[in-house]
This record gives structure tokens, C-alpha cells and sequence, in this order.
């Protein structure tokens, strides 16, 4: 028997109506996604700030070979 918690109190999903349900399916589905598009954000902050720390790192190489030609 599946149980589902909302502000502490637990709803049986066998006693639930077929309205309830849909509802129930639609919240855990949205879970779901939350879940993913968290995930997808931290894995592209984390490549942008590789991106950033890469073009750091090409800036400085480029200003080092402008400082020797000079």
C-alpha cells in the first residue's frame, strides 16, 4: 500500500480518488523534472565556469607573448 506525505499528514493512494491520483501523478512527475533541470543547471554552471577559467588562462597566455614581443 502506497503512502503519500503532504504537511505531515500521510493519504493512502488506494483511498485516493481517480481526480487525487492524477494530481498525486502529475506532483511526482514534477518532482521529477525539478529534479533534472537542477541537475542540468549545476552541470552547466560548472562548464561555464571551466569556460571562464579556460579564456582566463588564454587571455593571459596571449598578454604574456604580447609583453615578450614588446
Amino acid at each position: 500500500m502506497s503512502k503519500i506525505t503532504i504537511d505531515n499528514d500521510e493519504y493512502k493512494l488506494d483511498e485516493m480518488s481517480e481526480t487525487a491520483k492524477a494530481f498525486t501523478a502529475h506532483i511526482q512527475d514534477l518532482q521529477k523534472k525539478i529534479n533534472q533541470l537542477k541537475m542540468d543547471l549545476d552541470q552547466a554552471l560548472t562548464a561555464k565556469n571551466v569556460f571562464t577559467a579556460n579564456l582566463k588562462f588564454e587571455l593571459e597566455k596571449e598578454l604574456e607573448k604580447a609583453e615578450k614581443s614588446n
